[in-house]
């Protein structure tokens, strides 16, 4: 797969995720666990840019803090302990990082028009 085409993977689960989470009546922890689990889990720091590496590295350590020894898994586990703020920070970082992919694929369309001229 190309550059472009990796990106466009990363940009496609990034943006299912925010259409559910803004979508859903449930409350913010669990709209933030199933974006994660349906969508964004299979995401890698290899899928990102150079420059959205360590916010994504960053939102992954936040939903994986916590690894109890239970059946619940370390992101229903993270987010069920994250306060409201930290919250609303996991839904930032995520909208954040699907606003970045957006910027650079319009980024790489300019830059292949320009190279066709």
């Amino acid at each position: 797969m190309t550059p472009h085409n990796d990106l466009l993977y990363v940009d496609e689960k990034l943006t299912n995720a925010i259409s559910d989470m803004v979508t859903s009546d449930k409350s913010l922890a669990d709209r933030i666990h199933d974006a994660v689990i349906s969508h964004l889990h299979v995401l890698k720091v290899e899928d990102f840019p150079g420059d959205l590496r360590e916010s994504w590295e960053s939102l992954f350590k936040m939903l994986t803090a916590v690894d109890l020894d239970n059946d619940q898994g370390s992101f229903r586990n993270s987010i069920d302990a994250m306060k409201p703020r930290q919250l609303q920070k996991a839904a930032n970082e995520i909208f954040d990082l699907y606003h970045g992919v957006q910027y650079t694929i319009v980024e790489m369309r300019l830059q292949r028009n320009n190279s066709h001229t």
